[in-house]
């Protein structure tokens, strides 16, 4: 399960001696001493959720295993084939992906077509704690991350106990490693690589009690009124399972619980969405129930605005913009479209183009994610971009209350290296002005204005800014800069030479408005380009 402390558990797995794959992703403010976990298993874990009407935050039941042999089959190949990618020969390698808590039997069929023996490693964390967390980190309900919790942990307990398996406790793990780990090296009859003597001083050096920021008790979580029912009774059963691996009515009440739960949740997914629940059950009666129920991939906890940023080969730079982000906007869901990167992908990827559709494509992928969300607005960011404070809702209250407004962004930094229009730099005076023209690194934008022209007109993407200028001055509409909130930006790492963009922008704008010259809205860009 998400935030259930499996980094830990992956990483002293690692220094027991398996082997951890080759992209690994990295630390981030969520995670400070790092995820331990494949990049690349993960993002086309949430592919494959995606393509399965699902995602990572969906509560509802998935049953893979009835899907159709050939698409189980390409399932199995697929993750075969990035296992030899990321594991290359290793002989004894750990798989971790809370992800995989939905569909461990079909991942598990994949592991052993690699020719790999099984053992499952279940981590179990205090609910309450699991809640906070994601509440903390995504911004997430307390009801929809409790809903999240019980899933993920029924899920895994129920397809896992006739594997090979070891239940562990997240809070014995952190207040005594050892005697977690030689319990669980029992129950698994496990040889490892590096001896536990061995490998104990550098467990000891990574593990830190002090990054739990969310300790709780079992009575917290029978007392609080968003877990009580079935994940109080949930917890209750797992800890009598730990206790007990053999423990008949501790396993029947787990089933009771799930039972009740897979037929509640789509219903119950729907209405906290909005959704008519006579679509779910209409799709039931015609045996589709995967088409109209699929959740909102695209989803936001505030459906006005959709926030994204585009990302290209800069993970790190990416990242640390989300990070800021979603610490300052806890109530917005911030999205990365990675637009095809080859290598140094984000951490936080949740949609990607699986080849580079240039500026003008990534462009036009974040504009119709917003309108799959049914956002008005979409706020979009490129990862060159830095920032240090931003309150989104300050610029969505301001579309709200002027419906001529259709572009608002952040002011730039005197030191922003490139796209650095004069009368785009913070003056200092924090206000809103009425601006001919402004760049979209970090913009606000009205998604019906959008929608009145072809944009952008080239695939490239290269004037962009001055296209919605031009149309906003053609249709009497406002663009705005912010200098409430400031932007720097810094050099890019995938720049086409000058020359080559502006004999593109020439030849497409003069077929699009018949006139080149008439993109710039104002005198001191055509003398900034000519």
């Amino acid at each position: 399960m998400h935030r259930s402390g499996t980094s830990l558990l992956s990483r002293i797995v690692s220094l027991l001696g398996a082997t951890l794959p080759a992209t690994l992703r990295g630390p981030n403010a969520a995670n400070q001493k790092g995820h331990w976990e494949s990049l690349r298993l993960s993002a086309y874990h949430d592919s494959m959720l995606e393509r399965l009407g699902s995602a990572w935050r969906d509560w509802r039941p998935l049953n893979c295993t009835a899907r159709p042999a050939e698409v189980l089959a390409q399932i199995r190949r697929e993750t075969c084939a990035i296992l030899a990618s990321e594991y290359k020969a290793a002989h004894f390698f750990g798989v971790k992906d809370p992800r995989i808590c939905r569909f461990l039997p079909t991942f598990a069929a994949a592991l052993e077509a690699f020719g790999s023996e099984v053992s499952v490693l279940m981590l179990l964390r205090n609910p309450l704690e699991v809640c906070e967390s994601l509440q903390r980190r995504d911004g997430m309900g307390r009801t929809d991350a409790a809903m999240l919790w019980l899933r993920h942990t029924l899920d895994a307990e129920s397809s896992s106990r006739d594997m090979r398996r070891s239940l562990l406790l997240h809070s014995d793990l952190l207040a005594d490693w050892r005697s977690s780990i030689e319990r669980l090296t029992a129950e698994l009859r496990m040889v490892w690589p590096v001896g536990i003597d061995e490998a104990a001083l550098g467990i000891d050096a990574f593990i830190d009690p002090g990054l739990q920021h969310h300790a709780r008790t079992t009575r917290e979580v029978s007392l609080d009124p968003s877990l009580e029912g079935w994940v109080a009774e949930a917890w209750h059963a797992l800890l009598a399972l730990r206790r007990d691996s053999r423990s008949r009515e501790a396993r029947a009440q787990l089933d009771r619980i799930q039972l009740a739960f897979d037929t509640a949740s789509p219903f119950m997914y729907a209405l906290r969405r909005g959704v008519d629940p006579a679509v779910l059950d209409a799709d039931a009666s015609s045996g589709n129930p995967g088409s109209s129920e699929a959740p909102p991939p695209h989803d936001t906890r505030n459906p006005k605005t959709f926030v994204v940023i585009l990302d290209y080969c800069g993970g790190r730079q990416t990242d640390a913009l989300y990070e800021v982000l979603s610490s300052q906007n806890p109530t917005y869901r911030i999205d990365v479209l990675d637009n095809g990167s080859p290598n140094n992908p984000s951490s936080y990827i949740t949609h990607k183009n699986p080849e580079n559709h240039f500026i003008g494509g990534g462009i036009q992928d974040c504009i119709e994610l917003a309108r799959q969300s049914g956002a008005e607005y979409l706020f979009f960011f490129t990862n060159d971009a830095e920032i240090e404070n931003l309150d989104i809702s300050y610029f969505e209250d301001a579309m709200e209350r002027d419906p001529e407004l259709v572009q608002m962004s952040m002011s730039m930094t005197q030191d922003s290296d490139k796209l650095n229009y004069a009368w785009m730099t913070n003056q200092g005076r924090s206000e809103d002005r009425q601006v001919h023209h402004a760049d979209l690194i970090a913009s606000l934008l009205r998604i019906s204005f959008l929608d009145t022209f072809s944009f952008p007109a080239s695939k490239s993407g290269w004037g962009y800014d001055f296209q919605i200028a031009y149309e906003a001055k053609r249709a009497s509409k406002k663009i705005v800069v912010s200098d409430k909130f400031l932007c720097r930006h810094f050099q890019d790492v995938h720049l086409i030479p000058a020359a080559e963009k502006y004999k593109e922008m020439q030849e497409v704008y003069n077929a699009v408005y018949g006139d080149w010259t008439i993109i710039y809205p104002h005198p001191e860009d055509r003398a900034q380009h000519s």
